[in-house]
C-alpha cells in the first residue's frame, strides 16, 4: 500500500456525475430543437409571437452540461384586448 494514498472515511460519498444526455428530455430536445426552431414562425409565430434568441442560448447551454438553471419563457405571451 502507498504511504500518500488519501484515506476517505465511511461517511464520505462518491460523487457520482449526473448523465443528463441517457435522459428522455435531453434526448427529445437533442433530436428536435433544430426542426422546432425552424418551424416555429410558420406554426407558433402568430399565436405566440416571435422566439426569443434567449432560448437557443439556453439551449445549448443544456447541450454543455445538461442542466437548466432557470425556467425558460419560450414564446412571448400577448395580452388580448
Amino acid at each position: 500500500m502507498f504511504t500518500n494514498t488519501p484515506v476517505l472515511s465511511r461517511n464520505t460519498k462518491e460523487h457520482r456525475r449526473r448523465k443528463p444526455e441517457y435522459s428522455p428530455y435531453y434526448q427529445c430536445i437533442e433530436d428536435y430543437y433544430v426542426q422546432f426552431k425552424r418551424s416555429y414562425d410558420r406554426n407558433f409565430g402568430q399565436k405566440y409571437g416571435y422566439l426569443r434568441p434567449h432560448i437557443e442560448k439556453v439551449i445549448y447551454q443544456y447541450f454543455d452540461c445538461g442542466i437548466i438553471h432557470k425556467p425558460v419563457q419560450i414564446w412571448k405571451t400577448s395580452k388580448r384586448v
